[in-house]
């Protein structure tokens, strides 16, 4: 294998690497804003409830 080669292949490697990098940080993103939404809607649901068996289980979880 040529030196061009070799430069090219290492070329694609980090090319690939950062995409791969980039996919992952935004699929967390996307994973930590639908927890949020869930965390948010529970505790919506322990703050209009009036029963204090719901807001204790909210709380303990």
């Amino acid at each position: 294998m040529d030196l061009a080669q070799e430069i090219n292949l290492l070329a694609l490697s980090a090319f690939f690497l950062a995409v791969l990098t980039l996919f992952f940080h935004f699929r967390k993103l996307r994973l930590l804003s639908h927890s949020l939404k869930i965390c948010n809607w529970i505790c919506g649901l322990a703050l209009s409830s009036d029963s204090p068996w719901v807001k204790m289980l909210v709380l303990h979880l």
